[in-house]
């Protein structure tokens, strides 16, 4: 009797942990950007304004000004940036570009650095020469400047 109780306690524990999978999983698949949205042509900033569709560029805004109306230059800002990593991150698309700066800055925030979002997507930037476009991996660029920051 007493095993019996042990087992359906067991069997509910599993029950309620792949409940807690599946959920996680709809969520994601429902949340889920496409994969390759880095050939298509950025939308400006005034078409986003009360879509929900918004850019990787004005999602970036937002979260460095940590309001839902980011400034429309920091956005234009976003914009060229995403523009100059697309063509210098051959591998990335633009939501890899915009994740590796956010935890770019999330890594780097962890070690005492306030460098906004902007300013770390430069960095990785400038540290893509013309010479290694295709060269080097911009996750690397991400990594060492996360390694080099005391």
């Amino acid at each position: 009797m007493e095993q019996d109780k042990s087992m359906d306690k067991k069997k509910t524990i599993i029950f309620f942990f792949l409940a807690i999978i599946v959920f996680i999983i709809i969520i994601s698949l429902a949340t889920k950007e496409p994969a390759k949205q880095k050939r298509e042509e950025p939308q400006k900033a005034e078409e986003v304004k009360g879509s929900k569709d918004y850019t990787f560029a004005f999602k970036l805004a937002s979260i460095q000004e940590r309001r839902l109306d980011p400034p429309e230059g920091l956005v234009s800002s976003f914009e060229g940036l995403l523009a100059d990593l697309d063509r210098k991150c051959p591998e990335l698309n633009e939501e890899e570009v915009s994740d590796l700066i956010l935890r770019t800055k999330v890594s780097l925030e962890e070690k005492g650095n306030q460098e906004t979002l902007l300013e770390i997507g430069k960095s990785i930037s400038k540290s893509i020469p013309e010479e290694a476009i295709g060269l080097t991996e911009c996750r690397e660029i991400g990594t060492m400047l996360i390694t080099i920051t005391d």
